[in-house]
């Protein structure tokens, strides 16, 4: 998948004094894919950054969240956003993924863990790249050993 992050505007302001400092991330089953650079105390950020991650399945849910960088402590989040794979991944009639790359411009609402008052936007466009599939060496060596011994036996006879 192809994400890029273009602006938020808008933002959630978490902070007493100043601004929430800005930055964009991606998380597929909990665990943080990428993220932009951050912007310092500003509630619209232009990022206007890529960042691609493997999907295995279309089944998988990406979470596009916006957080507010701290320097003690933990990262506060400023909202989130939940897209599914499955909106971007198609299969042609023989089986393989077909490329998805309208990148049509989205901007949805963020939300504190996806419920609660929204607050914010994020703007940004996602396409889908289907990757060729790889050969594993296991697999390799296993093939050619296969080949070597029918080689072998051709030679015999």
């Amino acid at each position: 998948m192809r994400i890029h992050f273009q602006n938020g505007r808008d933002l959630r302001n978490l902070e007493t004094v100043g601004k929430s400092d800005a930055y964009a991330r991606v998380l597929l089953s909990g665990i943080e894919k990428g993220k932009t650079v951050t912007f310092k105390n500003n509630l619209s950020p232009d990022w206007d950054e890529v960042i691609y991650m493997p999907v295995h399945s279309t089944r998988e849910r990406l979470l596009l969240e916006v957080m507010d960088q701290e320097n003690i402590g933990k990262d506060r989040s400023l909202g989130l956003t939940e897209i599914a794979a499955a909106e971007y991944t198609h299969t042609a009639e023989n089986g393989e993924y077909e490329i998805h790359d309208l990148k049509k411009p989205m901007s949805e609402i963020l939300r504190i863990h996806g419920k609660g008052t929204p607050r914010g936007k994020l703007n940004f466009t996602i396409a889908f790249y289907p990757t060729l599939n790889l050969v594993d060496p296991e697999d390799e060596a296993e093939e050619k050993a296969v080949l070597g011994k029918v080689e072998e036996r051709s030679s015999v006879n």
